[in-house]
């Protein structure tokens, strides 16, 4: 066999060998062969970047939720504080305002004078003050906020509202003390005008006399503080304005009873149900007030101390009111059913209010400081409950001429307040 001869054969050989094998299934493989791939590739080593750097102290209670949206509330109300506090606070007590009307011949009716009826002889009667109610020791609330987005200046506002204030007395046993007045009668009594003149008409109670003092207060005020000019540590002086609405209402309501314990009417007898008279009085302020002030700080990283005073000037619109139910009823001859009546009157006066205020705050943390601050307010034109009466009278044959009038006065309120600011 030539070479050549053998050369055939062998490719002929291999040639069919190739066709079977291709003709054969190959084995299923639902992936990658093992061992496929790329290989590693050889870098040379390089350690990873780290960069340590302090977390600013403006990123606060929102930088634990790293969301789009707490970023943008964080900008918005960055340094911003919002602040709660318990108020304490003193309110000026009404005076010695006479419960009735100056008398003719009775230099001071508070004290007891001598009254002449046809069946008691040396019979005394006094009329009440209001010089036992007692404002004072009161509690309230106050809630804060600033807002320190606005390039140049801050947004500060507060409400307060006080708990509804009530003072008492009352006069029982009568008709007197035989220690002060041994053998005597004591009425009290309340004095009445004899068509505007001062006279000897009074209201005669043997039973019991009550009266109560009933007030009400809430202020708010928003303010554009300026931004201070000097560090943010430091003593600083931040001009403010803006408006004030303070509202203070009271009402005072006077009983007398009657049940001729006093033996005024001997034919009478003593009545198993007293005559119970009525007499009501109130007042309500409205100031609306714009207001000019500043704040003067001392700024340290761990406390604040400051004071801030203002002075409010607008209007106060006053609404007064006097009620009497069963004022002259009497079942002695002449016998009265007054039935009941009621007048008022409103008008827009002057109003203005002096605010003075020191504060402090202490930071316990980043987010929370305690706070603190003593205040005084004035207010030289404010109506209260007590002074607004006239008591009028025109005589039995015709209604009962009880008024409201308008009348003023100072008033003061002083106290304090602690409390907790948290800063955003």
């Amino acid at each position: 066999m030539t070479i050549f001869t053998r050369t055939w054969l062998v490719v002929a050989s291999v040639s069919l060998l190739a066709g079977w094998c291709s003709a054969q299934p190959a084995p299923y493989f639902d992936g990658v062969a093992p061992g496929w791939g790329a290989g590693p590739v050889q870098r040379p080593y390089v350690p990873a970047y780290v960069q340590t750097q302090l977390i600013p102290d403006s990123r606060r209670s929102t930088y634990d939720l790293d969301s789009v949206y707490n970023l943008n509330l964080h900008d918005l109300v960055d340094d911003s504080w919002i602040k709660f506090e318990y108020v304490f606070a003193n309110f000026e007590k009404p005076g010695e305002t006479l419960l009735g009307a100056p008398m003719g011949s009775v230099p001071d009716p508070r004290l007891p004078f001598e009254i002449l009826t046809p069946n008691l002889t040396g019979a005394l009667a006094r009329v009440a003050d209001a010089s036992a109610f007692d404002l004072s020791a009161q509690n309230g609330y106050r809630t804060s906020f600033g807002l320190t987005t606005f390039r140049g200046f801050d947004l500060e506002g507060s409400y307060i509202g006080m708990q509804d204030m009530t003072s008492f007395f009352s006069v029982g046993d009568l008709p007197g003390d035989p220690l002060t007045f041994p053998g005597q009668t004591e009425f009290y009594a309340t004095s009445l005008l004899d068509d505007g003149s001062p006279g000897s008409r009074v209201i005669l109670y043997d039973h019991s006399f009550d009266a109560s003092l009933h007030a009400q207060s809430w202020s708010a005020d928003l303010n554009i503080v300026l931004d201070s000019l000097s560090p943010d540590n430091g003593l600083q002086f931040k001009p403010l304005f803006g408006v004030r609405y303070h509202s203070y209402d009271e009402s005072l309501t006077q009983h007398g009873r009657f049940d001729n314990s006093s033996g005024l009417d001997p034919l009478q007898g003593v009545r198993a149900t007293p005559i119970e008279n009525e007499i009501l009085s109130s007042t309500s302020n409205r100031m609306v007030l714009g207001q000019l002030g500043f704040k003067a700080e001392l700024v340290d990283k761990w406390f604040t101390i400051g004071v801030a005073p203002k002075i409010g000037l607008g209007s106060n619109t006053i609404d007064a009111l006097v009620r009497t139910e069963d004022l002259r009823d009497s079942f002695i001859d002449p016998i009265q059913d007054d039935g009941v009546t009621l007048n008022s009157t409103s008008n827009v006066i002057f109003g203005s209010l002096f605010d003075a205020n020191a504060y402090f705050s202490v930071r316990i943390n980043s987010w929370l400081s305690v706070t603190g601050s003593g205040y005084f307010w004035f207010m030289p034109n404010v109506a209260r409950a007590d002074q607004t009466i006239v008591y009028d009278d025109l005589g039995v044959d015709l209604p009962s001429n009880m008024n409201p009038r308008m009348k003023t006065r100072s008033m003061t309120v002083q106290g304090f307040t602690v409390g907790a600011q948290i800063t955003f």
